[in-house]
């Protein structure tokens, strides 16, 4: 893999190493890097569910190439008791953190082999020692198990983490595989509409293919519109 320049480079600089990257093809990569670079860097970008690190990559890239902002990636990658599949083995963090050395982007990225639920209650989440006093979060890609319960059990744990203003994307939305997906978000927008379930939310739209196998956008509210 070839190493990329040092400083600020653009999403066109960056993707011939981006797609170089072992990991998800269709990731909305270019949208993951727009947001990314706009995050504050005192706030978080979190992924929940790396695989090897390519979505997560890319939004160190952006963050990189603007405000800074530190990206956590949440992951069991083979720990006791999560599924055992392809996506949750333990050389998959390997990959990322190889892969991140490779791409000068090691110091932007920190990996979190944890189940989400109890990552979520992290608190020192800033570089060592440093207590940040939970999480503050302005960028949140989810895209770990597919599955009714395990969405919603990550909905539940980062959603109220999100600050104003800040971005939710959800991955493989109405993908024909993971149909639980699509049923879970509609039915947390429809509450959303009604009672404003885990604070105000906005929907921005879809990413759709050959962008990406489906990804929805919402942008975290500061009140009801």
């Amino acid at each position: 893999m070839r190493s990329a320049a040092t400083g600020p480079v653009t999403f066109a600089e960056w993707k011939p190493l981006i797609d170089e990257i072992i990991g998800e093809t269709f990731m909305p990569s270019a949208r993951l890097f727009e947001l990314a670079a706009a995050v504050p860097a005192a706030h978080h970008i979190v992924e929940v569910g790396s695989y090897c690190g390519k979505s997560a990559l890319t939004m160190a890239a952006g963050a990189r190439s603007g405000r800074g902002a530190h990206v956590y990636c949440v992951d069991t990658w083979g720990l006791p008791f999560a599924p055992v599949n392809p996506y949750n083995v333990p050389h998959n963090l390997g990959y990322l953190l190889m892969q991140a050395e490779a791409l000068g982007l090691a110091a932007q990225v920190t990996p979190i082999r944890m189940y989400s639920a109890e990552a979520a209650k992290v608190r020192d989440v800033g570089p060592a020692g440093d207590d940040l006093g939970g999480w503050n979060i302005g960028l949140l890609f989810i895209d770990a198990a597919h599955f009714r319960a395990d969405l919603e059990s990550d909905m539940a744990a980062w959603l109220p983490h999100v600050a104003p203003g800040g971005h939710v994307l959800f991955h493989d939305y109405h993908y024909p595989l993971s149909p639980d997906v699509a049923e879970v978000i509609d039915e947390w927008w429809a509450a959303v509409e009604n009672h404003g379930y885990y604070g105000y939310w906005e929907k921005v739209g879809t990413i759709e293919p050959p962008e990406s196998t489906w990804t929805i956008e919402f942008r975290r509210a500061a009140c009801a519109s």
